[in-house]
């Protein structure tokens, strides 16, 4: 993806975060340090 493609897809920062948070809640982040899969 270059620039161009990155700014029409997350034309502010509160768009960009929300894709992220989204991303990481589907795929179930997993903690190095205590395994844990819940986060905050």
């Amino acid at each position: 993806m270059n620039i161009l493609k990155f700014n029409e897809r997350f034309p502010d920062e509160k768009s960009c975060i929300e894709f992220f948070k989204e991303k990481r809640l589907k795929e179930r982040v997993v903690y190095k340090k205590c395994k844990g899969l819940d986060h905050y």
